[in-house]
């Protein structure tokens, strides 16, 4: 009989253990799907995290896109009012033609009385004065693209007769 109790017993703690180990790798995989579904969450909230900074990226890259042309045109259009006055200013005292001589120098020949042979072998134009300007120095450097524009209207002469 306690033989037979003991095989009983045995046969029991077989169906047991079996039983336990289901309950065990049952457990086990619930806990993994469970896991799963958590880390699959936390991918997906990852993702939509990490769209939504690209969006709120891209979108400041586009403001600053739009600000860098905004800011460049306005530079552009600075530049070519300056340059527009500038041009304006000096068309006075620049001739377009390359030949054309200045106002001053015709009315000067037309004007006077030159022998019709020279010393030097053949110019005809007066011997001119020599300049009272100041030698020319190296322009300072200013805030407009290295040009002090206050610098060069002082320079220029106010007039085209005046040469100072």
């Amino acid at each position: 009989m306690q033989i037979m109790c003991q095989e009983m017993e045995m046969e029991e703690r077989e169906k047991y253990m079996q039983e336990r180990q289901k309950k065990v790798i049952n457990s086990e995989a619930k806990l993994i799907a469970k896991q799963q579904n958590e880390m699959f969450a936390l991918k997906k909230k990852l993702e939509a995290n990490l769209n939504e900074r690209l969006k709120v990226r891209e979108t400041e890259h586009n403001k600053l896109l739009k600000r860098y042309q905004n800011v460049k045109r306005e530079i552009e259009k600075q530049h070519n009012i300056e340059k527009n006055k500038f041009d304006k200013s000096m068309q006075g005292y620049i001739s377009k033609d390359k030949n054309a001589r200045p106002g001053t120098a015709t009315t000067r020949m037309q004007g006077s009385r030159m022998p019709q042979s020279s010393r030097m072998g053949g110019s005809k134009m007066p011997a001119s004065k020599p300049s009272k300007m100041s030698p020319i120095q190296p322009m300072k450097m200013g805030k407009s693209r290295g040009i002090d524009w206050s610098e060069m209207a002082r320079r220029l002469p106010t007039s085209k007769t005046d040469p100072n």
